[in-house]
């Protein structure tokens, strides 16, 4: 190519998607640089024949030209955010804001879009957000919502990218790799959280669920998820609640005590303290928090 040719990077989709129990996708051809995270739920990955378990805050950048299937859980199925970038991109080429997932796909090898090699974001990477308040993961909630709530504008979505890049490359190089796959005890406490969240659960619960001591189920928790187990628990129970507001027509009462609230009132004060909305207000505005 012409070195004389200006080239940019630049976002051309950004999205949520919730699986449905159970549900498989398969993507044979993906022609993007793609940041992918899970939100709430749980679910299984297979990126380029590598398989991975996603669960919420793991993050995953992934090559050009990748190929992606999806399993979401049974149960507890996978929201997830997906943000497509064209790391170079001929600015004299009009973009087109459509994001190439299959062989088949009608902008197959779309004239003017290229890979380049972002020095640090090689291969597939993986990593896990920080607690709230992480930077990447806000401004990729930020870029979702801009994508989503009007038509998305080159120079916007220009200006984006170029930032998406920056914090990823920050996000990788200040995270090693070995933090991000839990530990076997780690997805042992997960699995005995999310199985039982309908009952009061101790510290003195979790550690016999591992087979470890209390000073290491905190151990556990700091490690992998930077957030105490009652801290962390209060959010599974926050975002068990989101999906079954958004996907039944139980009542916020009994949601509550699904999620672990006898009392009414108890329950919607804290799901209004995990997700900035009361169960009513999230159900009615459906609202993606």
């Amino acid at each position: 190519m012409d070195k004389t040719i200006k080239c940019s990077p630049v976002i051309v989709l950004a999205n949520w998607y919730q699986f449905a129990p159970a549900e498989r996708a398969s993507r044979t051809r993906v022609e993007s640089r793609m940041l992918l995270w899970c939100r709430l739920g749980r679910g299984r990955l297979r990126i380029n024949g590598e398989q991975m378990v996603f669960l919420p805050g793991d993050w995953a950048l992934l090559p050009w030209h990748h190929q992606i299937e999806y399993e979401a859980d049974g149960e507890h199925p996978f929201l997830v955010g997906g943000i497509h970038l064209i790391p170079s991109h001929d600015e004299r080429v009009p973009v087109r804001f459509h994001a190439v997932h299959r062989t088949d796909d009608a902008d197959v090898d779309l004239p003017g879009r290229r890979d380049r090699r972002i020095r640090g974001l090689d291969g597939i990477l993986r990593r896990r957000f920080h607690a709230r308040g992480d930077p990447l993961q806000m401004l990729a909630h930020y870029v979702v919502e801009c994508f989503q709530r009007s038509m998305p504008t080159r120079p916007l979505m220009t200006h984006l990218a170029h930032i998406l890049m920056d914090e990823l490359v920050r996000a990788v190089l200040s995270r090693p790799a070995d933090e991000l796959q839990p530990s076997p005890t780690m997805q042992r406490l997960r699995d005995f959280v999310e199985a039982n969240l309908d009952r009061s659960l101790s510290i003195e619960d979790l550690a016999r669920s591992a087979d470890c001591g209390e000073a290491t189920v905190f151990r556990e928790f700091r490690r992998h998820v930077r957030l105490s187990p009652c801290r962390w628990i209060a959010q599974q129970r926050a975002r068990r609640a989101a999906i079954l507001l958004r996907t039944t027509t139980l009542s916020v009462k009994e949601i509550g005590r699904r999620v672990g609230f006898v009392d009414a009132l108890h329950f919607s004060r804290r799901f209004k303290r995990e997700m900035g909305a009361s169960p009513r207000v999230y159900r009615l505005s459906k609202l993606v928090l």
